[in-house]
């Protein structure tokens, strides 16, 4: 058997807006458009001031509005002078609160109709500049002269929209306060409360909340705040969506949920599965005897080994009130009877159950299910397969997990066995289930060389271009095991022959690298593109000369 991977030393990213958090304008990885100074200088600056800022200024070169707009000037000034202020200060990084007196004297002198101009790249008003950069008193200022605080941009974006998405706190409570739409949508379908879960700011979060602000609203995509949330692993916010009873199992348009969005996000993951809004719900429900509550928690996804103040689990409530309905439902969840929980005196939940319950029945079904669960985990690991097929009939949970979180399936894939990949996935196991090193039943099954498994798993809807938390994709790990059959079966089964690494490697890069001469020619005849070149501009000759690998 093939060595273990070692410890993830990262977590890979979210798809490519996992660090941008869709830009500020509403497009995914685009930024506040830069004005370049030969712009400003050849047009709009120059209808603001003609005066030149000291070279030896730290400040940006922005027009001194304070002392160059006299009374007559002033009415020659009309919306491009405060849009041209506004976009030099959004062009410098600087806040247009720097020269708070003479953006009041350009306002006093613009007509009306100014504050609600827009420019002509992205239909941006005044109020949305001053939204971006985070300046509450300027957007005071503007919405005092009758800025709309509801107008939008060309991609539909509003001014509540960019303080969300820039997590900007007091200005959110601004507008919100002069009557902002609190659920307006852009042109991604994304909501001021999806700007501030993709933002994580909490603050920002509890303002909208405590302004009634819809939290359950869905994207183009179908995605929630709470699935936003979890792509970018901000816990804090996704507590606060999920004690608002946020949806575990609604799946976006392309058929992912919440615990889809978290599989690259490791904290995310843990707060989901210990989420104490559902967990109570759980406990609450275990502990008052009811099995559709019970039943209702579970698909929502709690833990159902949680435990209450008292130490006490949802299994050890159910035994203790002798309902033998929902300790098999839970136990077929993957509810532990051999666990101690932390009752003081430390007994065990069998001995409980006895001793609360007086249940033989139930005393019979824990004992059962604790011996078919170590059964289970001893026959997978040797691959007697006879004995899990019966261990699994006496009730053991198909997804338990032992040392490292290898569930049975995973085993089947290291063992190699096609046909016990396909009974366990009719079993209700999980194929994109991952151990502690984010590796999936399809990447143990390409490390092992397991074409038959790999093909089942594939039949079976395993996503073969599946990240680790190192960021290996099942090619990537056939490269490095320089295994040319595993390449051709993942072609085969559509994997993508030119998809990266957190390196930004591709699998004929990281060939070449390591001098895998079998996978290099592998690739190349799967046509893999063999001109592609790494961030410094070298291509796969270069990176193989680089690494030692052409002696």
């Amino acid at each position: 058997m093939k060595k273990f991977p070692g410890s993830a030393k990262k977590l890979p990213p979210v798809a490519e807006e996992s660090d941008d958090v869709g830009g500020v304008f509403g497009l995914p990885g685009t930024h506040l458009p830069e004005i370049s100074p030969k712009a400003t200088q050849n047009g709009r600056r120059r209808s603001v001031t003609s005066r030149q800022v000291s070279a030896s200024s730290s400040r940006s070169r922005l027009p001194a509005l304070g002392s160059e707009l006299g009374d007559d000037q002033g009415h020659n000034h009309t919306a491009t002078s405060l849009l041209a202020h506004l976009e030099a200060c959004a062009s410098a990084g600087t806040s247009p609160e720097e020269d708070l007196e003479g953006l009041q004297r350009l306002l006093k002198h613009c007509p009306g109709q100014a504050v609600n101009a827009s420019e002509a790249s992205f239909g941006l008003s005044p109020l949305a500049f001053a939204a971006n950069s985070g300046s509450a008193m300027v957007a005071k200022l503007l919405l005092d002269e009758q800025a709309d605080v509801n107008a939008v941009c060309k991609l539909g974006n509003t001014a509540l929209h960019l303080a969300a998405r820039g997590g900007h706190t007091q200005l959110t409570e601004v507008l919100v306060a002069r009557g902002a739409a609190l659920d307006g949508r852009n042109a991604e379908g994304w909501t001021p409360m999806i700007w501030a879960a993709m933002s994580g700011r909490e603050g920002l979060i509890e303002v909208l909340l405590a302004a009634q602000a819809e939290v359950q609203l869905q994207d183009n995509e179908g995605r929630t705040a709470l699935m936003w949330a979890t792509r970018h692993g901000h816990v804090p916010a996704m507590r606060h969506f999920l004690a608002l009873g946020g949806d575990l199992t609604l799946k976006d348009y392309s058929g992912q949920t919440v615990m889809h969005h978290a599989c690259q996000q490791r904290a995310a993951r843990k707060a989901l599965v210990s989420t104490e809004a559902v967990n109570s719900r759980l406990l609450h429900s275990a502990s008052a005897g009811d099995l559709p509550g019970v039943k209702q928690a579970i698909a929502a996804g709690a833990t159902v080994n949680i435990t209450d103040s008292e130490g006490a689990s949802p299994l050890l409530w159910a035994a203790a009130r002798s309902n033998n309905s929902m300790v098999g439902l839970l136990l077929s969840h993957g509810a532990d009877p051999g666990r101690e929980d932390s009752v003081p005196g430390g007994t065990q939940l069998l001995r409980h159950s006895t001793l609360r319950a007086h249940s033989s029945a139930i005393a019979e079904v824990l004992r059962n299910a604790m011996k078919a669960n170590k059964l289970l985990l001893e026959s997978v690991k040797e691959g007697d397969w006879t004995a899990a097929s019966n261990a699994l009939a006496n009730g053991a949970f198909v997804e338990i997990a032992g040392k490292c979180e290898r569930s049975p399936l995973m085993w089947a894939a290291i063992h190699g066995a096609a046909d016990a990949v396909v009974e366990l996935v009719k079993g209700r196991a999980a194929l994109d289930r991952r151990d502690v090193h984010g590796w999936t039943a399809l990447h143990w099954a390409t490390n092992q060389g397991a074409a038959k498994a790999l093909s089942a798993l594939h039949h079976c809807g395993a996503d073969v271009l599946t990240r680790t938390y190192d960021g290996d994709t099942p090619q990537h790990i056939a490269v490095k095991n320089n295994d040319d059959v595993m390449l051709i079966v993942l072609r085969c089964a559509g994997a993508d022959m030119n998809v990266k690494d957190l390196q930004g490697h591709t699998p004929i890069q990281v060939a070449a690298i390591r001098g895998c001469a079998k996978a290099l020619n592998t690739l190349v005849a799967l046509q893999a593109d063999a001109e592609v070149r790494d961030a410094g501009g070298r291509g796969v000759f270069s990176l193989a000369v680089a690494n030692g690998q052409m002696a």
